[in-house]
């Protein structure tokens, strides 16, 4: 689900580009009218940071009906993923960096805190790019930093998400494309076979913006995804749809509410619809 994937845009977005969350200021200093002859001198820009700083969180709101088993991403509660991030810029093309990841569940009986994979991840920019397209590619490590894997014995285990980019020219539409495989390591076969851990996710993520002014857009995304586990071979688990409305909400920063939809599973059982739906939330920005 968009839980796991965003880039992505998430995912991709606290780790793909955001300007410096800081304005520059200019100063115009007219020469005496006394001097003896006109001289010029020109400052070098000032060097960009070589230190990135960002943060992705995204809210997930409680299913639009609240039947048990909701299958939306939070059920009957709310909750917020966090995801701030640090990198290395080494060159424009270049980064490497660490992502933490940690829910705040909003409950009836209080707040819980519990953490999430955190992912040591680079990015590999500018492989290809013209005036439409443009290929990157995010590599990633998952980390075995929350109990649910240290219980299955969990190694560092591989991600890896090619990212095609379309962006037209003289064109409102903008088209985001990228796989997302994630093989899952285990150090004891034995106990991860008895706990049924997963081993394999392929999704596949499509996201797209039209841009209705300068700082907002419509958003729409779609996320089919395939889990296999020890026991259980490659089945579609979810076909996620969102559909929302992107701000930019200061300088940097960009808010973006949106209604996402879980096909697997819809109307089972004469269930209400609204079941597998739910309002939620991205906020994604850069502190340097």
């Amino acid at each position: 689900m968009k839980t796991k994937t965003i880039l992505l845009a998430a995912l991709a977005v606290s780790q793909f580009g955001f300007a410096a969350f800081a304005q520059s200021t200019s100063t115009t200093v007219s020469a005496p009218a006394a001097a003896p002859a006109a001289t010029s001198v020109a400052e070098a820009p000032a060097a960009k940071s070589k230190i990135g700083v960002s943060y992705l969180g995204i809210m997930y709101g409680q299913a639009l009906s609240n039947e048990s088993e909701a299958k939306t991403p939070g059920g009957s509660d709310i909750y917020l993923n966090n995801r701030p991030a640090v990198k290395y810029n080494f060159t424009e093309n270049f980064d490497l960096g660490l992502q933490a990841r940690f829910n705040l569940r909003f409950q009836k009986d209080g707040m819980d805190i519990v953490n999430d994979p955190w992912r040591i991840f680079s990015n590999i920019k500018n492989i290809y790019k013209d005036d439409v397209l443009q290929f990157n590619v995010l590599a990633r490590a998952i980390l075995p930093t929350r109990l649910k894997d240290h219980n299955v014995r969990m190694l560092p285990s591989p991600e890896l998400l090619p990212i095609l980019n379309i962006s037209p020219k003289d064109s409102r539409f903008s088209l985001s494309v990228y796989p997302q495989l994630i093989r899952y390591l285990h150090s004891d076969g034995a106990l991860a076979k008895s706990k049924d851990a997963t081993t394999f996710i392929a999704r596949g993520n499509f996201e797209g913006t039209y841009q209705l002014s300068g700082s907002t857009a419509i958003t729409f995304g779609f996320y089919p995804e395939y889990v296999a586990t020890k026991n259980v071979a490659l089945n579609n688990d979810s076909n996620e749809l969102d559909l929302g409305v992107s701000f930019d909400v200061a300088k940097g920063w960009n808010l973006n509410p949106f209604v996402a939809a879980e096909f697997v599973g819809m109307g089972a059982n004469d269930a209400a619809i609204s079941k597998n739906m739910a309002i939620n939330m991205v906020l994604t920005g850069a502190i340097l």
